[in-house]
């Protein structure tokens, strides 16, 4: 098995990669999608850092979203010790939303169909993703349903799928609702001002407490 390891990732990773399991191929280069991708997986490492400031930022939902394109299996690789955290942020007076993470994780996992693994550091999280990849890669596990564009959109704005198609034929990209108005959705049948105003959110990345993926 071959496993492109993004190099981006710090290259100490690499390095426990090649050393612990000698038995596969490690490529360190740049990757668009994802930091460690097999011909049918996508592992994407996050920090619990990172991944709270991805799911109040809303980048997490749009990765999701993104790689959810992809006729890839993709597993979420969370580092660290949550309660180390809590108490790191408290001392900073900084509020961590420990349900909101945990609600968002769990809606990947229903909705999303994406593998959490959750541990304290890489190189135990490389002893149950390296295996776990090797036996995606003999065909053990489904390959889920490539999603089109017209889910991805019906499931970003919470809209019906017939509104999701005459969202993509009437702005052809995502670029042009970023720079299109509220009154320019209303136009849409289907659309009002309430539903308009939310869009309009989204793509400007505004998210509430109650984070859904």
């Amino acid at each position: 098995m071959e496993i492109l390891v993004d190099n981006r990732e710090p290259k100490r990773y690499y390095d426990l990669l090649k050393s612990n399991f000698p038995d596969y191929e490690f490529k360190y280069i740049k990757i668009e999608e994802g930091d460690y991708v097999s011909n049918r997986c996508i592992v994407e490492r996050k920090t619990i850092s990172d991944l709270h400031s991805s799911i109040l930022n809303g980048r997490l939902k749009s990765q999701l979203n993104r790689i959810l394109t992809h006729n890839k299996i993709f597993i979420l690789f969370i580092v660290g010790d949550i309660n180390h955290y809590i108490k790191k942020m408290k001392k900073l007076n900084i509020n961590f939303n420990m349900k909101m993470v945990y609600h968002t994780l769990a809606s990947a996992i229903v909705r999303n169909n994406v593998h959490i693994i959750w541990v304290n550091n890489e190189l135990d999280g490389f002893n149950i993703i390296i295996p776990m990849m090797d036996k995606f890669e003999k065909g053990l596990a489904i390959t889920p349903t490539k999603i089109n564009n017209v889910v991805i959109i019906s499931k970003l704005f919470n809209v019906s799928k017939q509104i999701a198609i005459d969202l993509i034929n009437k702005f052809q990209s995502i670029e042009n609702m970023v720079n299109a108005t509220e009154k320019d959705f209303m136009e849409i049948k289907g659309i009002g001002k309430v539903k308009s105003k939310q869009i309009k959110n989204i793509l400007k990345g505004e998210l509430n407490s109650n984070c859904y993926v």
